[in-house]
Parts: C-alpha cells; sequence; structure tokens
C-alpha cells in the first residue's frame, strides 16, 4: 500500500478521445494519471449530456468525492507502481435517491405488437428507455419513445422514433439488434437523436412565432 496519495490542485481536463476528465495523484511522489468517465459523471453526478465544460465543472463540484474513489482504487492495487486510474461507474457507491439530481420520469413508451412479441427484445428497449429517460428528458417535456421494428433484406431493424408533444416535432432512428444491446456502454446514438429532436422542435417553434407576430399584424 502506498505511504503517500496527495492530489494536487492543477486544473482538471477534458479528455475527448477518452470521453473523460483528467487529474493528477502523486503517490509516493510519483505522479499517477487519473481519469474519470463521462458515464461515470452522468451516472452519479447528474449530467445529462456529453458536455466538456458541465464535465469539468461537476468534477470540481465533486472533487473531493471523486478523489476519495481514486484514492480507493490505488490503496488497492497491490503493485504500487499504476501510472493510470480510470474511474468508472462501478467505482462509486450507488446515492442515495435524495443525493440524485432530481429527474422527472416524463418519457411515454410505446411499443409495436411485434416488438412486444420479440424474444429478448423488450428487455433491450426497456434498458435504452430508460436511459433516454434518465439521462435526457428534462422538467415539462413531452416526450414519447415509439418503438418498432422494420423489416430489411438482412437482420430486422428497430425504429425508434421520439415525439414531442408540445410540438409534434419527430425523429426517426434504425438500430440493429447488435446496435441495441451495446447501448448501455456506448450511448453516442443517443446525443445525436436529441439533438436532431431538439433542432427539430425549436425550428417548429420558431415557425409558430413567426406565424403569430404575422397575425398581429
Amino acid at each position: 500500500m502506498p505511504k503517500s496519495i496527495e492530489f494536487p490542485k492543477a486544473a482538471p481536463q477534458w479528455i475527448p478521445n477518452r470521453d473523460s476528465v483528467r487529474f493528477f495523484a502523486l503517490v509516493d511522489g510519483r505522479v499517477t494519471e487519473c481519469l474519470i468517465s463521462l458515464e461515470a459523471l452522468m451516472d452519479h453526478f447528474g449530467i445529462g449530456e456529453r458536455d466538456p465544460d458541465e464535465a469539468v465543472r461537476v468534477y470540481q463540484t465533486h472533487r473531493s468525492d471523486i478523489e476519495q474513489a481514486a484514492r480507493l482504487k490505488i490503496e488497492a492495487d497491490r503493485s504500487g507502481r499504476l501510472d493510470e486510474v480510470m474511474l468508472k461507474t462501478k467505482d462509486f457507491p450507488k446515492l442515495s435517491e435524495s443525493a440524485r439530481s432530481p429527474r422527472v420520469r416524463a418519457l411515454k413508451i410505446k411499443a409495436s405488437p411485434e416488438v412486444q412479441h420479440h424474444p429478448g427484445l423488450s428487455r433491450d428497449i426497456d434498458e435504452a428507455s430508460s436511459i433516454l429517460e434518465d439521462r435526457f428528458v428534462r422538467v415539462g417535456m413531452d416526450v414519447t419513445a415509439e418503438w418498432d421494428l422494420v423489416a430489411s433484406s438482412g437482420q430486422p431493424l428497430v425504429q425508434l422514433t421520439l415525439v414531442d408533444g408540445g410540438t409534434n416535432a419527430s425523429v426517426n432512428h434504425l438500430f440493429t439488434r447488435a446496435e441495441l444491446g451495446t447501448l448501455t456502454f456506448n450511448r453516442n446514438p443517443f446525443f445525436g437523436i436529441w439533438t436532431d429532436l431538439q433542432s427539430s422542435r425549436y425550428e417548429r417553434l420558431s415557425q409558430a412565432l413567426e406565424a403569430n407576430a404575422e397575425l398581429a399584424e
């Protein structure tokens, strides 16, 4: 076990190719690179999207908790010569509901009969819908996730349609079964889908405002 672990108060950095915030530890005077993954920041500290500035800000807010997790991981290493510590979701104790960032469970979910009766598919869709609900739905939003099977020349595809109830804006995305099963670990597709929905939503709101302004003239 190391005799000394210190965390210099250097500014943290976002590392884009690792999807992580980097900071450093001095372990018996030796520099060890530490990283906390975006997934851990999302699961435990309330980040809802891939925003580097927000990731760094949240790291700074919860610095003591993150450094303590890094300390425990360094102490658990028997070699005593770690060059890198990567903190992931499993490296943090599950937060109590009172400690979590408040989130409204507002996502409506619709699944076609083909999806509901497809062996094993319902579980993947439930998990994917839960990620959408936890990471993207905000207070006051009225969003529906519609899931359906789409025939193709190869394997069946799963279509997700996100609909904004306030504006009727909608976006579609097709997943293979394999892609759907990896969303727990790779959430990048959801960032693009959500961005497209918000862009469509804002466009419709702008059109409505312009129409109302013309009527008022």
